[in-house]
């Protein structure tokens, strides 16, 4: 693979500061049991695990599965940015329109695509 050693760095610095965000949380929480009840902490917790556990030579179905928790991850991060609330709240507000938009789109790139499909199947 042609960017596997640059995924893995990429991998290893979003891991990394996942884990000093999240012990350094634990470090400064009044409640440390409490801290660990939280399903959202539970959530902190499985976005970086995947990447130390593969060290672990844990099974590689159970990283799988543990790394789809990093895009809950995300998206809670993405949610408190201010552009992405005004954003979410456009969504809210316009959804006739930002619906008949998409329509649109969908509808332009089905028929560019049979064009497409249509223009070069002769190639195949």
């Amino acid at each position: 693979m042609i960017y596997k050693k640059e995924l893995f760095y990429l991998d290893a610095f979003v891991s990394i500061i996942f884990a000093t965000e999240y012990i350094f949380r634990l470090f400064h929480s009044t409640n440390k049991i409490s801290f660990f009840g939280s399903p959202s902490r539970a959530i902190d917790l499985f976005s970086f695990l995947p990447f130390f556990l593969g060290f672990a030579s844990a099974s590689a179905d159970v990283v799988k599965i543990l790394r789809f928790f990093r895009v809950f991850r995300v998206l809670r991060l993405i949610r408190k940015i201010p552009l992405t609330s005004g954003f979410i709240k456009s969504l809210k507000e316009y959804k006739e329109e930002y619906s008949a938009v998409f329509l649109l789109f969908f509808i332009v790139l089905l028929i560019g695509s049979v064009c497409v499909y249509y223009f070069e199947s002769a190639v195949f």
